[in-house]
């Protein structure tokens, strides 16, 4: 046993001795039953009634005793909520020695007054007992309660991510503070805000803590943010012994609080004598040196951490302050400091002098950790549908690099993750995840550039032909170079910035110039109404039909399944699912159509379903989604290609002009002309348009005489290269036919086609003022192609 241990012991027993005085006093009859029966006539003032006895008012009373004694010692940190029932032979707490002095009165009074109405007497004080136990109990049953939720739902929790810069200086932060020192330990851990100081700590204390071959450490984490420079010492000594208090009695280091003091030396001599003889001005340089020999007694190790104290406002006065008192306890063994705060040069020096190892976590590169969560978001079920929407000169590596300049920190990062995992299960397939990432970003970390950007897509700020640097004056005037280029790739990202073009001033090699119209017309593009209206609300109507429904559709297309068939050309028919499901056709679904179909048959029967489909405007939208485009490399094998530039397709799409007009017919044509221009870009196998286009003319010409109005507003409406791309043979055959047509042959089809371009009638004059316009156009027209063979 140890100096310390017995002077504890030694004035417990003191302690012991005066308790068992003062509770003898207490405990005289007299005095017990004057105190009960003023009790009791308060209690039926009260309650207004006579009927209560006077045996539950002393229980009453009694039970709310124990009450009040134990929150008069919580007061005075006798005993803590998490001690309740622990007990340290080292350094024992006060309440043993109230336990036992109390213990040994009952069993004097049991022993001396044997009669029935004496131990009856004693008896009565079990609500007192009761009372002191209450709150104990109900704590120690709130803590077991929690401890079985949390052993239940351990499993569902996730372990919080450490980042491996932070890992790394919390390693480091360990080893330093596992090694044998002869005096305490002082640490700084320096960065910018957010990057991880504050978790590397509590790491290094977990990893601390689990080691049972050491005292138990005692974690003192004090955040000086708004404490004043004037009480700062005094504030950080309170909360060490508050700290402490949980695992030891700490009564015998703390003083009546000032206000007590105050209020007792207002009063009357007596109690100006009384908060004399209690009241103990003690040094913090005092209490905390002989906190260490407690310490080594009770076999534990102080921690203390202190945070934030660069964000005061006399951060520079506080930090002297403590760096003085540190500096008088250098030698004191046992009680440990860790610094952290940002890389401030006013600190420097100080921090220097009183903390000899210094660690600082630098803003963590997140690049991996973005491309990681991109890949973790973008599932199996959605892979191949960004494989088929995803937009061709998407940069992962740019964009997570842009990611990366606006988090400051992986704590930023994991808020960020945990926005977008939450709302992901909803959004997935109806916006970019890019765009969502993008944007919560802006929002959580760049809010004046979100706001700008919000208010440039609402249209309420115009960047037609706007400059770049314009537009950086305007609404970023005197931003730093990091925040100028976070802009400038932010614009990028959202294709409103033009290069190549002439430079506006000196500041840039290129021009910039900001305009709405470079958006990308990308389905999923931030340009459409809808697309823009989930990413800055987080808001999605869940009646409206889903991207990710198109897709699939698509995909059950291209392998044949006929019921993806039949709700593919429904999706049509509906006016308000029409313009979704031909936004996705014309930006990625040609492409899956053309590539992916492998049969034959199932590109005849989408071929002829579309044909034939009604109304007019759905057919014409349905086939428009299915020409191809110039932006990938084409599978000159398809399926799709095989059917279109083949006997059959043209013999079919022949027995189907009664289902089509017109419009149909040009729309069809288009689909062939379409193909005469991707082999320019990505040297595929040209396909025989000329051939084809000119054997489908001249079918038409030969099958029924009604087609020719159709081929009349053929040439009327395709393009002079349509045109152009006819043989000699198919030309003279179509100008042979539009010199023989004659309005009185063909009067319903021509007024079923002119319905289609007026929304009022015409009378008969006009229709054939139009008709023979109409005539001579198209002969003018075909003559000038067959002036060119």
């Amino acid at each position: 046993m140890n100096t310390i241990t017995f002077s504890r012991y030694a004035a417990l027993f003191t302690y012991g001795l005066v308790t068992f005085f003062i509770y003898s006093i207490l405990s005289s009859t007299a005095s017990i039953q004057t105190l009960w029966l003023g009790w009791s006539n308060l209690l039926e003032k009260v309650f207004n009634t006579s009927d209560l006895t006077s045996s539950y008012s002393y229980d009453i009373f009694l039970f709310l005793g124990g009450v009040a004694i134990h929150k008069i010692a919580d007061s005075f940190s006798i005993y803590d909520s998490k001690r309740y029932w622990q007990f340290n032979w080292r350094y024992p707490s006060l309440m043993l020695s109230v336990t036992f002095t109390v213990s040994i009165w009952v069993f004097t009074e049991l022993k001396n007054n044997s009669s029935y109405l004496e131990q009856d007497y004693i008896l009565i004080f079990l609500p007192l007992l009761i009372g002191l136990v209450f709150l104990p109990l109900l704590s120690c049953l709130t803590r077991l309660t929690t401890r079985i939720t949390t052993f239940i739902t351990k499993d569902a929790k996730q372990t919080p991510q450490i980042h491996s810069s932070v890992e790394f200086i919390a390693d480091k932060v360990l080893s330093a503070l596992e090694q044998e020192q002869n005096k305490s330990v002082r640490i700084s851990l320096c960065g910018p805000f957010g990057v991880g100081k504050t978790t590397a700590i509590n790491s290094a204390v977990e990893k601390l803590s689990n080691k049972n071959n050491q005292p138990k450490l005692v974690h003192c984490n004090i955040e000086l943010w708004g404490v004043e420079s004037e009480s700062i010492i005094q504030y950080v000594l309170d909360e060490i012994l508050l700290a402490l208090g949980k695992e030891i009695d700490m009564c015998r280091f703390r003083s009546l609080p000032s206000n007590y003091i105050s209020a007792m030396n207002a009063g009357t001599t007596s109690s100006k004598i009384l908060a004399a003889f209690i009241h103990k001005p003690t040094s913090p340089d005092l209490v905390l040196s002989s906190l260490s020999d407690v310490l080594s007694a009770s076999n534990l190790r102080l921690l203390v951490t202190l945070q934030d104290l660069d964000r005061n406002k006399n951060a520079v006065e506080s930090l002297d302050a403590l760096a003085g008192l540190l500096d008088r306890l250098e030698g004191v063994k046992g009680i440990d400091y860790i610094f952290a705060g940002e890389n401030t040069p006013q600190f420097s020096d100080t921090l220097l002098r009183i903390c000899p190892l210094r660690f600082d976590l630098p803003k963590p590169n997140l690049k991996r950790d973005v491309i990681e969560l991109i890949e973790a978001l973008i599932d199996e079920d959605l892979k191949g549908y960004y494989e088929d929407i995803q937009a061709p000169h998407f940069d992962i590596n740019q964009f997570s690099l842009l990611i990366d300049l606006l988090l400051p920190s992986f704590r930023d990062f994991q808020s960020l993750q945990n926005q977008i995992e939450s709302s992901w299960g909803s959004l997935k397939g109806e916006v970019l995840l890019y765009d969502l990432l993008l944007i919560h970003a802006l929002k959580s970390s760049r809010p004046k550039l979100y706001d700008v950007l919000y208010q440039i897509f609402q249209g309420n700020i115009s960047t037609k032909d706007l400059r770049f640097n314009t537009f950086i004056d305007d609404y970023f005037s005197g931003c730093t170079p990091l925040m100028k280029t976070i802009v400038e790739n932010t614009l990028i990202h959202f294709g409103l910035i033009t290069y190549f073009t002439f430079p506006d001033d000196k500041r840039e090699s290129l021009g910039r110039p900001l305009s709405l119209d470079n958006i990308t017309e990308h389905h999923l593009s931030i340009k459409n109404e809808r697309i823009k209206n989930i990413l800055f609300s987080g808001f999605l109507d869940e009646n409206n039909p889903k991207q990710l429904k198109i897709h699939k559709t698509l995909q059950k297309v291209v392998t044949g399944e006929l019921s993806a068939l039949n709700d593919l050309c429904n999706a049509f028919k509906s006016s308000d699912e029409r313009k979704l499901w031909s936004n996705s056709l014309n930006n990625y679904g040609w492409a899956m159509l053309h590539n992916q179909i492998e049969d034959i048959d199932i590109a005849q029967s989408l071929i002829k379903t579309a044909i034939a489909l009604n109304p007019i405007e759905s057919a014409s939208s349905l086939l428009e989604g299915m020409k191809v485009r110039q932006s990938i490399k084409m599978n000159f094998k398809s399926g799709l290609r095989n059917y279109l530039f083949s006997e059959a397709a043209i013999v079919d799409i022949v027995e189907l002009r009664s289902q089509f007009n017109d419009v149909t017919f040009c729309q069809v044509c288009d689909i062939y002309m379409s193909f005469s221009y991707i082999h320019r870009f990505h040297r595929d196998e040209p396909a025989e348009v000329d051939k084809y286009l000119s054997l489908l003319i001249t079918r038409f010409i030969n099958s029924d005489p009604l087609v020719k109005v159709t081929l009349l507003m053929f040439c009327l409406n395709v393009s002079k290269d349509t045109l152009r791309r006819l043989d000699k043979a198919a030309l003279a055959r179509l100008l042979e036919m539009l010199n023989t047509l004659e309005l009185k042959d063909s009067l319903d089809e021509y007024l079923k086609a002119i319905r289609i371009r007026f929304n009022y009638n015409l009378n008969k004059q006009e229709i054939d003022e139009a008709f023979y316009e109409n005539k001579k156009e198209a002969i003018a027209l075909v003559e000038q192609m067959l002036a060119l063979k």
